[in-house]
């Protein structure tokens, strides 16, 4: 699995937190975004996604 590097994760991260910034939304109505968005910052979602599968054994 691919790591990013650590300014990858920073400009990942500066994008995040100009999205959600001025959200004004209740916390439930977007909680599994913010979360996975938030997850992304930090790694390749692809190369989670395919670790997911092989993990499950597809």
């Amino acid at each position: 699995m691919p790591n990013l590097s650590g300014e990858e994760i920073k400009d990942a991260l500066r994008m995040f937190v100009t999205r959600w910034k001025d959200y004004s939304g209740t916390e439930r109505s977007e909680a599994q975004t913010f979360l996975k968005e938030l997850f992304d910052a930090y790694s390749d979602p692809i190369s989670l996604c395919q670790f997911s599968e092989a993990d499950r054994g597809l």
